[in-house]
């Protein structure tokens, strides 16, 4: 992922005006001069074989009995799934990887690429969250595979758990989930990247996060950080059930040149509203994290959009981007439980929202040049309307989609309705805007499923009951080399009772349906992969 960021161009909230439209060019903005920061992963998809075309990791969690796999299929200029050659299967069973393929592990429910060891080519890593770890089940381990020129080896890779020759530090425990979540980042500006793994179950569910550092041999024991609510001067409790570590994101949400890190708690409750939810960041300094400076967000703050309710669980998906240009990184944070009430009264429960939360020199903040924003598909300019238990915002991906130094931010609602199929699917996908706007919707949002069409074609596939469309998404250039601009994948883990892959197409500075050359496709398994089968849950991760 390193490779990548470094060549890139760089949620109900205040929507644009009608005013502040007409001063915008129609052809939207010019393009962002700063310095781009790093902000990830957010959504990344890694280049795992150094030819400057990302490439895309799909988990199959639910493979054998929920043993599960890691599919990967590499980016061309014909785009993914191409070069079937050179497509890769990974299990527990893999020659050359440690650990052991049981039932019940589910590999592949969590992916993060990053260039863990420094060598210029991106590395996986795999959350088995449910792997037993000695008489402990659902304790969790984590997959780590390193890039090459040829590709994605086991050469080199590890097998992390909370108690490996102390390589993660903590004594695993019956349901800690560990690699329940995984992000990027390098946290002491040394060259290497970084491994954070959440394991939200840890100590009956307060859970925590563990860091690993990177180096020139790959990921050590040397300098390993726990993070948890009790940490240091952190500004919360720790508490059973918060599930602090469900989901994480890294950026520079600063000025400094250090990677922070932002935490999921999607089950933090106040003293009013219980699964309110809550994201925790963490400030880097040259010695890596800190907890100096460190920030609770959530709903009942001074400045913050919406209003917190029982049940939100803000911070279930995080997703870190330079939304509006500038050279900090700003924070997208899912809060699929949100209620959404139209104009006429009507409430829809669960319907789900985004906050977006931009950051200055100082950090996150809702007084920033660009003011908060919470979206919804109640948000003027999103098409579309709510849906009860869509979960707008269960999932997230970032990324500069056409290239003009903004990042856009594609929202998942997996279990919305699309012409009368139950839980189909869909996605939107909102633009940056100017430093001081942010996400806008001066551009077309439609919304985005596998019965989408308009003149131009059609997404590959075909909307169904319970096919979860948009349950995990990330960007990345899969079919050009050398390109800034960003394509989309996302899954679709139920398709067909077994799961597909769509990936969308940048062409003309924004998504099409069928771009020259380039149409919709859909991957589904085959080849190297194995055949396809009921359960599979091909695709419940992407990077």
């Amino acid at each position: 992922m390193r490779t990548l960021r470094r060549r890139a161009a760089t949620l109900l909230a205040l929507v644009v005006t009608l005013a502040a439209a007409t001063v915008l060019a129609v052809d939207g903005p010019a393009a962002a001069t700063v310095t781009p920061p790093i902000c990830g992963p957010g959504g990344g998809a890694g280049d795992f074989n150094g030819d400057n075309i990302a490439d895309l990791a799909i988990g199959v969690s639910g493979e054998a009995n929920a043993t599960g796999a890691v599919d990967v299929t590499y980016g061309s200029v014909d785009g993914p799934g191409a070069s079937s050659q050179l497509d890769q299967h990974w299990t527990l069973a893999s020659d050359g990887v440690p650990g052991d393929n049981h039932i019940g592990n589910e590999l592949g429910s969590a992916l993060v690429a990053g260039d863990f060891n420094g060598d210029g080519y991106d590395d996986l890593a795999a959350g088995a969250p449910q792997a037993m770890v000695g008489a402990f089940t659902g304790a969790g381990q984590v997959l780590v595979l390193y890039g090459s020129r040829d590709r994605l080896t086991a050469t080199g890779s590890q097998l992390l758990t909370q108690n490996m020759n102390g390589l993660a530090p903590g004594a695993a425990q019956t349901g800690d989930e560990f690699g329940h979540a995984l992000a990027a980042g390098d946290f002491n500006a040394d060259g290497y990247d970084d491994l954070a793994v959440g394991a939200p179950g840890d100590d009956g569910g307060a859970g925590t996060v563990q860091v690993i550092p990177g180096s020139a041999a790959g990921l050590s024991v040397i300098g390993y950080r726990t993070w948890s609510q009790d940490s240091g001067s952190m500004e919360s409790s720790r508490e059973s059930g918060d599930h602090f570590g469900w989901a994480l994101a890294t950026g520079r949400f600063d000025d400094d040149r250090y990677t922070d890190l932002a935490v999921g708690v999607p089950d933090e409750d106040d003293d009013e509203f219980r699964d309110m939810g809550a994201v925790h960041v963490i400030y880097s300094s040259p010695g890596g994290l800190t907890d100096a400076g460190n920030k609770l967000w959530h709903a009942d703050l001074a400045g913050m959009p919406g209003d917190a309710e029982t049940g939100d669980h803000l911070g279930r998906s995080l997703a870190a981007g330079n939304f509006n240009g500038d050279d900090t990184c700003d924070l997208a944070a899912g809060v699929p439980g949100e209620s959404v009430v139209t104009s006429s009264g009507r409430s829809y429960p669960a319907a789900g929202a985004v906050l977006v939360l931009y950051s200055d020199s100082g950090g996150l903040s809702p007084f920033a040049d660009a003011a908060p924003q919470y979206w919804t598909r109640n948000t003027t300019g999103i098409e579309g309307d709510p849906v009860d238990s869509a979960q707008f915002g269960y999932s997230l991906a970032a990324g500069d989609i056409n290239g003009d130094g903004y990042w856009d931010l594609a929202i998942g609602a997996p279990f919305d309705d699309v012409t009368g199929h139950d839980e189909a699917g869909t996605v939107s996908v909102i633009y940056g805007w100017y430093v001081d706007v942010g996400l806008a919707t001066v551009l077309k949002v439609p919304v985005w499923s596998q019965d989408y069409a308009d003149s131009t074609g059609a997404v590959a596939g075909v909307a169904g009951k319970d096919h979860h469309f948009g349950s995990a998404m990330t960007m990345g250039n899969f079919n050009y080399a050398q390109g800034t601009n960003k394509d989309l994948a996302v899954s679709a883990p139920g398709d067909s009772g077994k799961g597909a892959v769509m990936v969308l197409y940048e062409w003309n500075n924004k998504l099409q349906v069928e771009p020259p050359a380039f149409g919709t496709i859909r991957i589904t398994r085959y080849g190297t992969w194995g055949t396809a089968q009921a359960g599979d849950l091909f695709g419940e991760s992407l990077s």
